[in-house]
């Protein structure tokens, strides 16, 4: 069951790649910063281009490019009718040379409860023999008040029991005992990188 649930995973990291690596224009739902509704077409790119920007065509002749300051979201549809959103985020550090006020990323946003998660597509120096490249790597983010916390293959367990510890403090003891269960679960393993969206969902509904 674990083979198969980690095949489906990697498939749909794979479709989301694919799907926004196509240059093709797709409809686009596109909430602006005065909450007015755009529904215009947009550019597929690959998922790390529309982070930082998304294409729109206003016609066939005209195109405008959109930043994460200029709009609250945008919403598209792939697969099979899949709706993919993107929300507009500041705040976002990588590095010690990083400026928090420039780093505005749109960011695919996985769940909308209680504790937030988003999918991104991070690049990284990697040495390659004597070399070193950009990578990407996927990593999720979630959010506490105004603090981001990223996750990654090398650091979620960390990471996720950091987001879990304030919510600890105001719980009833049937909700605490499921959320001890959770954090062993995560603990010993039971919960892959991959299965972060899964582990999301258990705590959110352990939190309502």
């Amino acid at each position: 069951m674990r083979a198969i649930k980690s095949i489906f995973t990697t498939c749909f990291a794979l479709s989301v790649v694919v799907v926004f690596s196509t240059n093709k224009y797709v409809i686009a739902r596109i909430i602006t910063n005065n909450n007015d509704t755009i529904v215009n077409l947009v550019k597929q790119t690959p998922l790390h281009e529309m982070q930082n920007q998304i294409e729109v065509k206003v016609n066939d002749s005209i195109t405008n490019i959109l930043y994460p300051l200029d709009a609250k979201s945008f919403y598209t549809i792939a697969g099979k009718g899949d709706t993919i959103r993107f929300e507009s985020n500041c705040g976002l550090k990588f590095g010690m040379a990083d400026k928090i006020e420039d780093n505005c990323y749109f960011m695919m946003k996985l769940i909308s409860d209680k504790i937030p998660l988003y999918y991104f597509s991070v690049k990284k120096l990697m040495s390659l023999g004597v070399f070193m490249q950009q990578v990407e790597q996927p990593a999720y983010f979630s959010k506490y008040f105004d603090d981001w916390i990223i996750m990654e293959e090398n650091n979620y367990v960390n990471q996720i029991e950091k987001l879990i510890k304030p919510y600890k403090r105001n719980v009833n003891p049937d909700k605490m005992k499921l959320l001890r269960k959770l954090e062993t679960d995560l603990y010993y393993r039971v919960y892959k990188f991959e299965d972060i969206p899964d582990f999301f969902k258990k705590l959110n509904t352990i939190l309502k």
